[in-house]
């Protein structure tokens, strides 16, 4: 089998204490089957992972292109963070796992690696989403006001969720004219 990356040549390798897989002698991709990794998850204990610091490694444009599983079917990539472009790969047909180099030790730097499985889920990635999309909206107001004014409105908003009349706060900022009966 040919790596789904380079088309290298594999070799055994281990990403934990109790997890093997299969590593590539060109680009160090690592493979690994969900089977494997589920088996591995009830094999070890939280309290004893250490946590690794992220390798030097920056994502090229091959990394992103789509990859053909050794199985022959295209692989699913999916977004493991919202503020990074590393993804995980897996293929749906045989369950195997594909990480570029480095990923491995990215997902335990952000305590990642017992929730590989979940990253394939809808609510995971919708998650993502979200924040991605929360940090866009907070990056146009801070754009849109400048920081000063975008941190002082933060402020003024969030006295005004903590206050008990935040009721009466929000309509009489909504009025055009509080003091007046009409509109």
């Amino acid at each position: 089998m040919a790596c789904p990356a380079c088309n290298g040549a594999f070799k055994k390798h281990k990403l934990d204490e109790l997890l093997m897989g299969e590593s590539c002698i060109e680009c160090k991709g690592v493979r690994f089957t969900l089977s494997d990794y589920l088996h591995y998850l009830s094999r070890t204990s939280a309290v004893n992972d250490t946590i690794d610091q992220p390798a030097d490694f920056e994502l090229d444009n091959e990394s992103k292109k789509a990859l053909a599983c050794s199985c022959g079917q295209i692989m699913s990539k999916y977004k493991i963070i919202h503020n990074s472009d590393r993804r995980v790969d897996s293929c749906n047909a045989c369950q195997s796992i594909w990480l570029d180099n480095g990923e491995w030790e990215f997902l335990k730097s952000h305590n990642l690696h017992r929730v590989v499985n979940k990253i394939f889920t809808q609510a995971y990635q919708r998650n993502i989403r979200l924040q991605v999309t929360r940090d866009v909206l907070q990056n146009n107001y801070e754009q849109l006001l400048g920081a000063d004014d975008y941190q002082r409105i933060q402020e003024v908003r969030s006295w005004i969720e903590e206050n008990k009349n935040k009721a009466v706060l929000k309509a009489y900022i909504n009025a055009n004219d509080p003091y007046s009966a009409e509109k």
